[in-house]
Order: C-alpha cells, then sequence, then structure tokens
C-alpha cells in the first residue's frame, strides 16, 4: 500500500491525486491534511506564487506526517504579456516530495480567463468569484472555475489529476529536481 498525504481541504484535488497514483500504483491510500498553522497564499497571481504555495504544502506534510509520498497542490492565476496582449492563464502546479526527501514539480495543462472575470482578483479569490457566478460553495469542490469556463468540458479534479501526474512521471522516471533538506526548507 502506497500512503500519499495531500495538504488541501478541497475533495476535487484529493480526487485527482488519488487518480494520478493509481496510474502508476495499484495499491494506494490518499489522506487529506490540513493544518491552520501553515500560511498559505490567498490567491496566487504568478508562477513562483503558485510554486511557493505548492512548496509550503508538501514540505508540511514531509517534516510532520511520515507518508511515502507527499503532495501538494496550488492553483492560480498568471499572466503573459506580449504587445499589448494580456492574457490571463488557470493552471494547478505539483510538487511532491517522496519520504527521502526526493522532489519534482509538475504543471497542469492551463486555460485561457477572460479578463473581465478578473476584475476583481486582486481582492477576491477565484473561488469568491466563482460562488458570485454560480451562487453555489460547493462550486469549488466539483469542477472548480475551470469547468465554469470551460462549460465543464475541464474540472479541477483533471488539472489535479495532470499536475500530480506530471510530477509523478517524471519523478519515477528518475527525473526528480532535487533533495529536500533542512537549508533548503
Amino acid at each position: 500500500m502506497i500512503r500519499v498525504g495531500v495538504f488541501t481541504r478541497n475533495k476535487a484535488k484529493v480526487a485527482g491525486v488519488k487518480k494520478a497514483f493509481q496510474d502508476f500504483f495499484r495499491d494506494v491510500e490518499v489522506s487529506l491534511v490540513y493544518s491552520k498553522d501553515v500560511e498559505i497564499p490567498s490567491q496566487p497571481l504568478r508562477l513562483e506564487e503558485l510554486l511557493r504555495g505548492a512548496y509550503k504544502r508538501a514540505t508540511y506534510l514531509y517534516k510532520s506526517n511520515g507518508f511515502e509520498y507527499s503532495v501538494g497542490l496550488e492553483g492560480g492565476v498568471f499572466k503573459i504579456e506580449y504587445n499589448r496582449l494580456k492574457i490571463y492563464f488557470g493552471v494547478q502546479l505539483a510538487m511532491l516530495i517522496n519520504r527521502t526527501g526526493r522532489y519534482s514539480l509538475g504543471l497542469s495543462s492551463s486555460f485561457n480567463i477572460p479578463e473581465n472575470y478578473l476584475r476583481d482578483i486582486g481582492r477576491k479569490e477565484l473561488a469568491e468569484i466563482l460562488y458570485e457566478l454560480t451562487g453555489s460553495m460547493e462550486a469549488r469542490h466539483s469542477h472548480g472555475f475551470v469547468g465554469y469556463i470551460t462549460n465543464n468540458r475541464i474540472d479541477r479534479v483533471t488539472l489535479s489529476y495532470e499536475a500530480v501526474r506530471n510530477a509523478l512521471a517524471a519523478y519515477l522516471a528518475g527525473n526528480y529536481i532535487g533533495i529536500i533538506s533542512d537549508d533548503v526548507i
């Protein structure tokens, strides 16, 4: 049995993690872990902020829970500018740390977010904007903002799955990024 910890309160993320690990392992147990003691960025607006959030989630699990794999997933927005174009994308980033400290990263596919949805993005999270659009608090735990934007052709489970699958595939192929040590944490 492979024991995996995911630092989240979101059921869609847990489902995506489980699906990704089941692509590679037969017997998987995924545990949801959350702590208010870990300061997580509220709404990442750059890839660096996504990495910081995933890093904090994964390293908390790695240091404190003894899972075979500790997974930090962070969803957010990043912007690409070219000439007068400003294009916003939603994406998920996964950080995966095994019990020996070896880690890898993966990104999901990204989706374009029309700028009119992002007027309040500095003051509100995508989840709050999604609630205003749908009237449902449960939407963030099922299809998420990506489901709203794509008319449920893509959902949050899929993005979580892709990010973790990409990190895990590279890791299992021996292409991990490095080893977490106390001076890195």
